[in-house]
């Protein structure tokens, strides 16, 4: 039934493959690697120029993939897990999935609905996720090399012991998310929202938070050594222990940040516009902004 010509036979063949694996915990898993792969052969990535041609998600895709949100995931294995690789599933509804551990390798998720979705464990190297809501989502120990999240809506997301190397984080929302020794060396963070975000012992070197917002956020013990700090504001944030070394300050907003000592910024590059607070001094070899 999900073969046929008919969009409509195909979502009752969907529907009713989910009854039977409802019933059966023996067909469970066969079911949903038929459904997976029904994703996968149907929604493959184009080759770019035909990516952004492609329509909004079928309702028989959607169909499949509510499917697979909503199973019965206590009836799977360890080693039994959600292969969606290289599909583009833009926009599709993934909300409260249980994805952990789930392979969404290259797969396109913009402006995909993973509201609270688990996804602990999975990997999204590559991955497109500009602009999808991710809000409450568990991340933790996911694998997001280089992976697109401009935009994308991550406040209260658990991205603790993430691995995010290389990945664009472009005006992201990530007010009051965990990134707990999350890995972010490299990562473009420039203009995001990290309110009362909990960054402490992550690695940010080398990363771009230019105009980033960090008020109230925890940097305790976060390595932000060679990262471009120009113009963040950290008002209120625990820079306790912070390794700043070769960090760009130019023109950064630290007046009121809180557990900032005189020894963490001497490695660092500053300059007039960069505000400290009244009781430390800018290195001598500050240059005046040009």
């Amino acid at each position: 039934m999900i073969s046929s010509k008919e969009v409509t036979t195909r979502i009752g063949g969907i529907y009713a493959l989910e009854r039977i694996a409802n019933n059966s915990k023996d067909d469970h898993w066969t079911i949903m690697e038929v459904l997976t792969a029904f994703v996968r052969e149907n929604r493959s990535l184009k080759e770019e120029g035909e990516r952004e041609q492609l329509p909004t998600i079928p309702t028989d895709i959607q169909a499949a993939l509510t499917v697979i949100r909503r199973r019965h995931w206590q009836n799977e294995e360890e080693n039994q897990r959600i292969d969606l690789h290289n599909t583009d599933i833009r926009g599709a509804d993934l909300s409260g999935a249980n994805l952990k551990k789930a392979n969404l390798n290259g797969a396109n998720l913009k402006k995909a609905n993973l509201n609270a979705a688990i996804l602990e464990g999975a990997i999204l190297v590559k991955a497109n996720l500009e602009e999808a809501d991710l809000m409450g989502a568990n991340l933790k120990k996911a694998n997001l090399n280089t992976a697109i999240l401009d935009s994308a809506f991550l406040t209260q997301a658990n991205l603790e012991g993430a691995e995010l190397p290389g990945a664009n984080l472009k005006k992201a929302w990530l007010k009051e998310a965990i990134l707990k020794g999350t890995e972010l060396s490299c990562t473009d963070l420039t203009e995001a929202q990290l309110i009362k975000a909990d960054l402490e012992g992550a690695m940010l070197m080398d990363a771009t938070l230019e105009n980033t917002i960090l008020t109230n956020a925890n940097l305790r013990w976060a390595d932000l050594s060679g990262a471009n700090l120009r113009k963040a504001n950290f008002r209120q944030a625990n820079l306790q222990g912070a390794n700043l070394s070769e960090a760009k300050l130019q023109g950064a907003r630290l007046k009121k940040a809180r557990n900032l000592k005189s020894d963490q910024i001497q490695g660092a590059n500053g300059d007039n516009n960069t505000s400290l607070p009244e009781n430390l001094k800018a290195p001598e070899h500050w240059t005046e902004s040009k």
